[in-house]
C-alpha cells in the first residue's frame, strides 16, 4: 500500500515537473540580464572617471564640477550603450519572432545565450584593463544585440506558452514567467553588488558567462521545437474526426478517404513552410504588418491600443531603470554601487512577490479581468514614481518598492489581452511585434530620459520620474476607456 502511495506522489511530482519548461531559461537570463545592467552602469561611471581629468577624485569622491561632468558623460555613454545594444536587437527580434511561427521557438531561445556569452568575453577583457577607453563596452552590447538579447528570450518563451497553454490558463502562465523576470531582477542585483565588493568587474562578468553558458545547454536539451503549423495539424485532425463521428449518413470507407485528404493537406503546408528561407527579409514584414492586417470588428483597432499601451509603459520602465541608478549617485543620497544594487534587489523583491502573491489571490478570490489588473498596476507604478521624485533620503527610498508592489502587473495581462486578438499561428509574430516595441521603448527611453535627467537635476532632482508619470498616465486612460466600453474589457 505505501509502496503504491509512493509511486503515485512520484508520478504527481513528474507531472508537475514536466509542466516547468521555458521558465528557468527566462529566470537564468535574466538574472544574468539584471546582474550586468546595473554593473554595466557602475562599469561605464567607474571608466568615465578614470579616463578623465578627474581620474585621482573617483576614489575619494567627486565634487560640485567633478560629479557635473562625470554625471553627465555617463548618462551619454549609457544612452550610447543602449542604442548598440537595442538598434541590432529590434531586427533580430523582427527576424526571431517569424522564426518562431515558422520554425518554432527553440532555435530563437538558443542564439541569445550565444550573444550574451560572446559580450561577457568581450567586458572581461575591459574591466581587466580599466584604462581602455569607454567606448570598446559598446561592441559588447553590439554582439549581444545581434543575438536577439533579453527581449527576444522573453518573446520565444511567450510564444512556447502560448502555444501550449490553454486559453483559460494563458494569463496565470504568463504572470508566472513575468515573476521569472522578477525573480531574476531580485536575484541579480545582490550577487552582482557582492561580487564587485569582494572580487571585481571580472568576476562578475565571469560569472555571467558560466550562468549562459548553462542556460544554453539545458535550452538545448529540455526544449522540445513544437512548430504552430502542428498545433495546427492536431486541431485539423481533430476536427476531422469530429465530421466524421457526426456525419451518419456517409460511408466508412468515403470518411477515412476524406480525412485523410485533409491530413494530407495540413503536412503538405507544413513540408512548404519548413522550405521557406531563414533569411528572407519576408520574415520582417510579416513580423511589422501583423496589427495592420484587417480583422473582425474593431480587433486590430485594440490591438494597436494595446501596443501603445505597451510602448508607454515599457518606455518610463526604461527611463527609471536608466537614471535610477544616477539618481541615487547624486546628492543629497551619493550610494555606493552595492547599496543601490540591495535596493534594486529589494524592488525586484516586492514585484516578485507582488507577482506570485497577491496576483494568484486576486485570480482565486476576485477573478479580474485582465484590463483591471492592467489598471491596478499603472496605478502602482505611477505612485512609486512620485514617491521617488521626493524621496531625500535612504529610508524613503526603501519604502518606493513597497508602493509600487504592483508595477510588474500591466506586461502579462497586456500580452494576455493581445493574444486573445490573434489566431494562434500568429503568437510567435505578436511577441516578436511585442518584443519590437519593447525595444523600440527602451531606445527612445533611454535617448529621452537619459538627456532629460541631466538637463534638470539642477532644477528639480525627480522631474525626469514625474514626467514618467504623465506617460503613465495616457496609458491608464486608454485602459480605462477598453475596460468601460461594452463588450471590450473580457478581452
Amino acid at each position: 500500500m505505501d509502496g503504491t502511495m509512493d509511486g503515485a506522489r512520484k508520478m504527481e511530482i513528474l507531472s508537475r515537473l514536466k509542466v516547468i519548461t521555458v521558465e528557468p531559461i527566462l529566470f537564468l537570463f535574466m538574472l544574468g540580464s539584471f546582474t550586468q545592467m546595473a554593473v554595466m552602469q557602475d562599469l561605464i561611471y567607474t571608466k568615465v572617471c578614470v579616463n578623465s581629468i578627474y581620474r585621482n577624485e573617483c576614489a575619494d569622491g567627486l565634487h560640485n564640477s567633478s560629479l557635473d561632468f562625470v554625471q553627465t558623460e555617463s548618462n551619454h555613454w549609457l544612452l550610447y550603450s543602449n542604442m548598440a545594444l537595442t538598434l541590432p536587437a529590434i531586427l533580430s527580434s523582427l527576424y526571431l519572432g517569424s522564426w518562431c511561427c515558422h520554425y518554432g521557438p527553440k532555435l530563437t531561445l538558443l542564439l541569445p545565450p550565444v550573444g550574451a556569452i560572446l559580450g561577457c568575453a568581450i567586458n572581461i577583457a575591459l574591466s581587466a584593463y580599466m584604462d581602455s577607453h569607454v567606448a570598446f563596452l559598446l561592441l559588447s552590447q553590439a554582439v549581444a544585440g545581434v543575438f536577439g538579447a533579453s527581449i527576444c528570450v522573453i518573446m520565444a518563451s511567450m510564444s512556447y506558452v502560448a502555444l501550449v497553454a490553454a486559453v483559460t490558463n494563458r494569463t496565470s502562465r504568463f504572470v508566472m514567467l513575468e515573476s521569472m523576470i522578477v525573480v531574476g531582477g531580485t536575484v541579480g542585483p545582490f550577487v552582482g553588488g557582492v561580487l564587485k565588493e569582494k572580487a571585481g568587474f571580472v568576476a562578475v562578468f565571469t560569472f555571467l558567462l558560466c550562468v549562459n553558458a548553462i542556460l544554453l545547454v539545458y535550452a538545448f536539451l529540455r526544449i522540445e521545437n513544437i512548430k504552430p503549423i502542428e498545433c495546427e495539424r492536431d486541431y485539423d485532425a481533430q476536427l476531422v474526426s469530429e465530421s466524421e463521428s457526426e456525419s451518419e449518413s456517409e460511408s466508412e470507407s468515403e470518411s477515412e478517404s476524406d480525412t485523410d485528404t485533409d491530413i494530407d493537406k495540413v503536412r503538405l503546408r507544413y513540408e512548404k513552410g519548413k522550405g521557406r528561407s531563414f533569411f528572407a527579409l519576408r520574415h520582417c514584414a510579416d513580423t511589422l504588418v501583423l496589427c495592420f492586417r484587417r480583422r473582425d470588428g474593431d480587433k486590430r483597432f485594440l490591438i494597436l491600443l494595446l501596443l501603445l499601451c505597451s510602448f508607454l509603459i515599457m518606455m518610463c520602465t526604461a527611463g527609471e531603470v536608466d537614471t535610477a541608478f544616477f539618481f541615487t549617485k547624486d546628492e543629497p543620497l551619493r550610494w555606493t554601487y552595492e547599496k543601490y544594487s540591495y535596493y534594486s534587489g529589494v524592488k525586484h523583491a516586492v514585484a516578485g512577490l507582488g507577482l506570485l502573491l497577491i496576483a494568484p489571490l486576486l485570480k482565486i478570490y476576485l477573478n479580474p479581468s485582465d484590463s483591471v489588473i492592467v489598471l491596478m498596476g499603472i496605478v502602482s507604478k505611477m505612485a512609486g514614481l512620485t514617491l521617488l521624485a521626493f524621496s531625500r533620503t535612504t529610508a524613503i527610498m526603501f519604502v518606493v518598492p513597497i508602493v509600487a508592489a504592483l508595477a510588474s502587473f500591466p506586461m502579462p495581462a497586456l500580452r494576455s489581452m493581445l493574444s486573445k486578438l490573434m489566431e494562434t499561428n500568429e503568437h510567435g509574430k505578436l511577441f516578436g511585434l511585442v518584443a519590437t516595441v519593447e525595444q523600440l521603448c527602451y531606445l527612445v527611453g533611454s535617448a529621452v530620459f537619459n538627456v532629460l535627467y541631466p538637463a534638470t537635476r539642477n532644477l528639480f532632482h525627480g522631474f525626469v520620474f514625474l514626467s514618467c508619470d504623465a506617460f503613465l498616465l495616457v496609458a491608464l486612460a486608454i485602459v480605462a476607456w477598453i475596460h468601460r466600453t461594452p463588450n471590450r474589457h473580457d478581452i
